[in-house]
């Protein structure tokens, strides 16, 4: 009765698999079928071809002599390696051309798949008829794993252009299928296998010296010899080694006395030495983590000796750590991704990320057997061919997998207690945590819990020698539990144990990966698709990257207009090419959208989905879920109206330019070139100019590295802000209740200022600009017009760090020194300098706060009707106070005489920042509003190293004061 349930059992698990293989089949050649015909590459006469190139009859003709000479191409790509065509001429000409049509394609995938449901079904009936209390559960598991990779193989590539490595999978599958078949032959059976246990050892020995010497791999990383991996080889070797070696020693080593360890301590040393030099030689941990666990499993279920496992795990941190601190090939960048995966400082770093937004993007329905972005995932067949799957086949994808890999290993276990002989008992324990645990490392690896590695998940990823050699070890676990009738109750109670603790060891990972896996799919799918990455590109340079297919679908649709609130166009795309009619003036705030030039950039990111018709970047994930489905439509771009003013911005920039290169840089004798100034429109906080200098040309890609051009330091620069911050201590001073008392200004120009905070004592050396000796006490308005840095270094102590800490975060500055810093350097922060930095967007919002009589409102540069407060640091009385004394500051104090010339009055504080920077000279601030009695823009104007804020910062602010008037 029993082999006749395992027949139907095996018969009904073969069925369901013929119905993933037919429909799977059936979908992905609908889902691959191309629109139109192309020319055919390797047959197409040279007027034909010149058709498909634009009319371009002398490439054309370039091609046809080239494979006249080199014979034809293997796939599209082949034209850009052998250099006939370069690689923009490829991408645009590649969608007209191929290298088979359709109907070849469709055919090869029909035929493979009809040649697969023969062998499953031949090597059912075989089986049953050879074999017929084999495991009814193993064939079919391994038949879904492989029908599943033959069905990702030919849905990642372009089946009329690319090659067709699927094919290569289906010839793997039938080699295994065959050695199966090989493996049911009884004299097989009948051999004494467990005597030639060093033979295996010595062939891997061998195998891995030869693969030292002749093999080959990208990144250093040895895998290939001679056209096949023998890594595989190795693994099921050391399996049958190991089967050998303690079905003969096994009781010794179980053995407590110290005579019997001793006498097998070198053969197990040469155990845990040889995946150390595999590691050696693959540069990968993959491998060595697959043969480490299936020795120390074995020896634990052998022995019930935890101290091999604390030796295996132990060698192999140790090995680890070396490869990690001496850069093994690939090894230390896969465990920067493991630990960073977001952000990394390694390049091809966003492997990983790249995998995790496949997963996220499929979802739990999956997008589509051919449908996916998998052509985004790097090695998505091979290295990342879990997440590929998932993306394709949403949950039953990764689900499948790891059930399968689950149950191979439960019935692999199952079998080991009734087998006839302790070689096939350990055989049995060996080839199935070899596959459950290579199943385990590559998953976990895919789903973060692990470092990526570069072994392949069994019979779903590419390569032929791994899946021949899993065929293998499936036929020897078929032949073993057809043995299997042995009376579990004969196995030591020790063994027991081992097996139920490495069931239980390997149990739960795989459970916690389906679970990973399932949440990544899920509750977790739309934040990871729409998480960025931060990696570097080839030229080193870490950027901020997008999931690939939310910018292809995005790039589909066509992308509406940035205007400036005069309706004056600041990007547009006319023919298809996107232009910036602003220039540099406009670089770093529009930004760029051409990835070729670092793109997208500036609005040109941040505002992308309004610019494409979306309300925000996850109905881009939307509509790329949906693009196949019956009556998709993209929507349409719209532009986007920006509150700044074109000619304002290219004044500005003018203004600036013209200030910082009337200067000499000290070291070098350059005119200098940085500097930067923001104009908010002071009833809604909209922001009129954001100007940066050095600027760059945004049609050309930023190659120029001094100065620092791609920084935006209007929005972005951190400066101290010097006397630009002795507003801010104003403000506190009365909201302290303290703005009529009068202090030292500094009689002799220098003054040494003590203070206490809770036990501790603090006291600083305070200098007035130049030593000014400003005599007596004085007022707060009087301060301020001379800009006295004793007066504030006492109004700092008055209203203590707390107090003065509040204040200026309530002013929208965010980047002071942490708590014990501020009551260290009250004194100097009081006045500017110390640890404080600030923008020039956030002292332009301080000075629109003070002429808006205390009201901050939250900067913008999205033109909009509505006006957003967000904080009153002080009242309308306070602001008019220090409001009054600034308009003091331009009429008789340090910015005297410098607006003079302008038909309106002007109010606002020169500052003098001292720092070590650049030339070490003190950057020049002047922030202000005008016009004074009635605030219509407050502004900030810095120049990088300019000395004197009156010197270089003020008359920059009257020219762009000049251009606003106009």
């Amino acid at each position: 009765m029993k082999p006749r349930r395992f027949r139907l059992t095996e018969a009904l698990l073969l069925f369901c698999t013929a119905l993933v293989l037919f429909f799977g089949t059936l979908l992905v050649s609908v889902a691959k079928t191309p629109a139109t015909a192309p020319v055919l590459l390797n047959v197409a006469m040279a007027p034909e071809l010149a058709k498909a190139l634009g009319g371009d009859a002398a490439l054309a003709q370039k091609i046809v002599a080239d494979r006249t000479k080199n014979g034809g191409y293997s796939d599209v790509d082949a034209l850009a390696r052998r250099k006939v065509l370069t690689s923009a001429q490829l991408r645009t000409f590649e969608p007209e051309l191929a290298i088979r049509t359709w109907g070849t394609a469709s055919a090869s995938l029909w035929f493979s798949a009809l040649g697969l449901l023969v062998m499953f079904v031949g090597l059912h009936f075989h089986l049953r008829r050879v074999w017929p209390s084999a495991d009814p559960y193993l064939l079919p598991c391994a038949a879904l794993l492989s029908v599943l990779g033959v069905l990702l193989l030919f849905g990642l590539k372009d089946p009329i252009r690319d090659r067709l490595a699927f094919f290569a999978q289906v010839q793997g599958v039938w080699l295994g299928g065959l050695a199966v078949f090989l493996l049911t032959i009884k004299r097989f059976w009948s051999l004494p296998l467990h005597r030639y246990g060093y033979v295996y050892a010595l062939t891997s020995v061998l195998l891995i010296v030869l693969l030292g010497v002749f093999g080959g791999g990208q990144g250093g990383v040895k895998l290939n010899l001679f056209g096949f991996q023998p890594v595989e080889l190795i693994k099921v070797l050391l399996a049958f080694f190991l089967a050998s070696y303690l079905a003969d020693r096994g009781r010794a080593l179980a053995d407590n006395s110290a005579q019997a360890r001793r006498a097998d301590l070198y053969p197990l040393l040469a155990m845990y030495a040889l995946p150390l030099a595999l590691f050696a030689l693959l540069k990968d941990l993959g491998p060595v983590l697959v043969l480490f666990g299936t020795f120390v499993a074995l020896l634990y279920v052998v022995t019930s000796r935890s101290a091999f496992v604390w030796l295996g795990l132990a060698a192999l941190g140790l090995g680890g750590w070396i490869g990690y601190v001496r850069h093994f090939g690939v090894f230390r960048t896969r465990v920067e991704m493991w630990l960073h995966p977001w952000d990394n400082a390694s390049i091809g770093g966003d492997q990983l990320a790249l995998g995790l937004w496949g997963m996220a993007t499929g979802g739990a329905g999956g997008a589509g057997l051919g449908l996916g972005g998998t052509k985004f995932i790097p090695r998505g067949g091979s290295d990342l061919a879990f997440c590929a799957l998932a993306e394709d086949m949403g949950l039953f994808g990764p689900l499948a997998v790891v059930l399968c890999l689950l149950v191979i290993f439960w019935r692999g276990l199952a079998m080991v207690p009734k087998t006839h002989s302790e070689f096939e008992r350990y055989l049995a324990t060996a080839l199935t945590t070899l596959i459950a645990l290579q199943g385990l490392v590559i998953t976990a690896g895919c789903l973060g819990l692990l470092p990526l590695t570069g072994i392949s998940l069994p019979l779903v990823a590419y390569g032929k020698s791994s899946v021949v050699m899993i065929w293998v070890s499936i036929g020897l676990l078929l032949g073993i539990s057809q043995k299997a009738q042995h009376d579990p109750e004969l196995v030591p109670p020790f063994v027991h144990k081992g097996l139920s603790r490495l069931m239980l060891a390997l149990t739960l990972p795989l459970l916690l990966c389906m679970i990973t896996a399932l949440a990544a799919q899920t509750v977790l799918a739309n934040r990871n698709a729409l998480l960025l990455v931060r990696t570097p590109d080839a030229d080193r340079v870490i950027r901020t990257h997008r999931n690939p297919r939310l910018l292809a679908i995005a790039k589909q649709i066509p992308r509406g207009r940035l205007l400036d609130r005069n309706d004056k166009p600041l990007a547009q795309t006319i023919n298809g090419k996107r232009l910036y009619p602003l220039g540099p003036a406009g670089a770093h705030l529009v930004g760029v959208l051409s990835p070729a030039l670092g793109g997208p950039t500036g609005f040109e990111d941040a505002l992308s989905a309004p610019l494409q018709g979306m309300e925000d970047g996850s109905q881009a994930l939307a509509l790329w879920r949906g693009k196949d489905l019956p009556g998709f439509s993209l929507p349409e771009g719209k532009d986007v109206k920006l509150t700044l003013d074109s000619a304002l911005q290219e004044a500005a920039l003018k203004a600036i330019v013209k200030a910082a290169s009337r200067l000499k840089d000290k070291t070098t004798g350059k005119p200098k070139r940085a500097g930067a100034t923001v104009v908010i429109d002071i009833a809604t906080g909209g922001i009129l100019a954001a100007v940066t200098a050095p600027t760059y040309d945004p049609t050309k890609p930023v190659t120029e590295t001094v100065g620092s051009p791609q920084i935006n330091r209007a929005t972005n620069g951190l400066y101290p802000p010097g006397s630009a911050f002795k507003p801010v201590t104003a403000a506190a001073l009365l909201k302290a209740g303290q703005g009529g008392t009068k202090l030292s200004g500094g009689t002799g120009g220098r003054e040494k200022i003590a203070w206490k905070v809770g036990s501790q004592s603090y006291a600083r050396s305070v200098t007035n600009n130049d030593g000014e000796a400003l005599g007596g006490r004085l007022s707060l308005t009087e301060a301020l017009v001379h800009s006295s840095n004793i007066f504030f270094a006492h109004a700092g102590v008055v209203v203590g760090a707390e107090a003065l800490q509040s204040m200026t975060g309530q002013f929208g500055l965010t980047h002071g020194p942490v708590t014990a810093k501020w009551e260290a350097e009250l004194a100097d922060i009081a006045y500017g300098q110390g640890s404080l930095l600030t923008t020039p967007l956030e002292l332009a919002g301080v000075m629109q706060t003070i002429a808006s009589g205390g009201v901050r409102r939250r900067p913008h540069f999205v033109l909009t009707d509505k006006t957003e407060t967000l904080a009153t640091p002080i009242t309308p009385e306070q602001a008019a106070v220090v409001a009054r004394a600034l308009g003091e500051v331009t009429r008789r104090g340090t910015a005297r005489g410098i607006f003079s010339a302008l038909p309106f009055s002007v109010a606002g504080k020169t500052g003098t920042a001292q720092t070590g920077n650049g030339d070490k000279q003190s950057h020049s601030w002047f922030i202000g509003f005008a016009p004074a009695q009635n605030p219509k823009i407050a502004f900030a104007v810095l120049i990088e190293n300019g000395g004197y804020g009156a010197k270089s910062a003020g008359p920059a602010a009257r020219e762009i004061l000049r251009a606003w008037s106009k």
